[in-house]
């Protein structure tokens, strides 16, 4: 995942006219079209800021070759910068993407004093201006600040070095590699010319840009990479997964031959797979345990019936296994149905009255007015926003989306509805 750019320079620069001032930087790769690097490995002259844009300069990105005296891998050209507008971080966007190499996610937590990271990069070594490898070695952190870490390295003859600028130092995870920073400044020591002893640096840390590295690589509709994109995100927010490169030729085969965002939506929501996932959830949240394959198949069928969602969320509740949870009496089911359902303990006035309730009209007509009731379809749709927009559920859409399961809607096509919204095209697909 770390990248060798190699940016072309002003011809008319020094050291003679017509000799390009060529210069290389290191980068990691952070989605298939996108690379993250140094700003200032694109500024004209040293402190200048970095235009928005097509860069000044022909920008070429060697990606997935370790060992540029090799094949492997791919050599892009770079179309397109996106600067941080206060941090030396910049954003650089690949004209063709990359899928066959792994990428690294920008951290999620903050780095630690006396933790250690990998930094990589393609800077120059101890006796080579241009190596032909990438070279990585180990640094601790010694001390955080607010949007850098000063780092020393844990071994000698481990450098940071000219052309490692923007280079990543990376944490490794249970659930893959994270890059926690890019490389900044460095005292350079060891590196071939150099007179410092010193082996610390300064990285520019990254882990709290996530939020603007999401908003700055989403592509959107009408961009190449957009459906591709679309896809793996419906994936993502729908079925709690990452789709596979089959499953996302498959969808976007079908939006090229004329099918909407919309009916991609519906057919993901649609699938036997989230029926299965949304089986799972209710036996997990009122049973507290997994689904078995005969509930697996009982409550699918049901909802391939289109008796919809909360016909299933009845029927589990309407089970002995929830009455025993629940205390095996009336006032134990009325509280737990209100715990489960709408999220917070009953008053004594609502297990009075629902017990009333089922002492007159039975027990079905406490868990049809619980699980229909306005307060539970108002919190179930207040999830769904949650899931597919990552916010709250606003009041006209609360409005509307109640309306609907209250004629008959469910909620796969709400799912469906959120996900063929401007609102999730535009804030919620991200670059893969």
């Amino acid at each position: 995942m770390t990248v060798k750019l190699d940016i072309a320079g002003d011809p008319a620069a020094v050291p003679a006219p017509g000799k390009p001032r060529e210069k290389s930087c290191s980068g990691a790769l952070l989605s298939a079209s996108w690379v993250i690097s140094a700003a200032s490995c694109f500024a004209e002259t040293p402190g200048a800021a970095v235009s928005a844009g097509a860069p000044k300069w022909v920008t070429t990105a060697t990606v997935g070759r370790a060992d540029l005296t090799g094949t492997s891998g791919h050599v892009v050209q770079v179309d397109r910068l996106v600067p941080h507008p206060d941090r030396d971080v910049v954003l650089v966007h690949l004209a063709a993407p990359v899928r066959d190499v792994a990428a690294a996610k920008v951290a999620s937590a903050a780095p630690q004093v006396g933790e250690e990271l990998a930094v990589a990069g393609f800077g120059r070594t101890a006796d080579r201006v241009v190596p032909d490898t990438a070279h990585v070695a180990t640094f601790t952190v010694g001390s955080v600040a607010v949007g850098t870490i000063d780092i020393e390295a844990d071994q000698a003859g481990a450098t940071i070095c000219k052309g490692d600028a923007g280079g990543p130092a990376l944490r490794t995870t249970s659930t893959g590699v994270e890059l926690v920073a890019i490389h900044h400044t460095a005292y350079q020591g060891g590196c071939l010319g150099a007179t410092s002893t010193r082996q610390d640096a300064t990285e520019t840390r990254v882990d709290d840009l996530r939020d603007w590295v999401d908003r700055s690589t989403a592509p959107k509709p009408g961009q190449a990479e957009f459906n591709d994109a679309y896809v793996a995100s419906v994936y993502r927010h729908v079925l709690g997964r990452e789709a596979g490169a089959s499953e996302i030729a498959v969808w976007t085969s079908a939006i090229g031959s004329g099918a909407s965002l919309q009916m991609v939506a519906e057919g993901v929501t649609g699938s036997a797979e989230w029926r299965n996932r949304f089986v799972d959830e209710q036996y997990r949240l009122l049973l507290g345990r997994p689904a078995d394959a005969a509930g697996l198949a009982t409550w699918g069928g049901v909802l391939d019936q289109g008796k919809g969602t909360f016909a299933v969320t009845q029927g589990i509740v309407g089970s002995a296994e929830y009455f025993a949870r629940a205390g095996s009496d009336d006032a134990g089911l009325v509280k737990a149905l209100y715990r489960d359902l709408l999220g917070r303990e009953a008053g004594a006035g609502e297990v009075s009255a629902w017990s009333a309730t089922v002492a007159t009209y039975g027990r079905d007509a406490l868990l049809s007015g619980i699980v229909n009731s306005p307060e539970h379809q108002n919190r179930v749709v207040d999830q769904r926003y949650r899931q597919m927009l990552g916010r709250p559920v606003d009041p006209a859409g609360l409005t509307t989306s109640v309306d609907a399961l209250s004629r008959g809607g469910t909620v796969q096509q709400l799912l469906a509805r959120l996900a063929g919204s401007g609102e999730y095209t535009d804030g919620r697909v991200r670059a893969l």
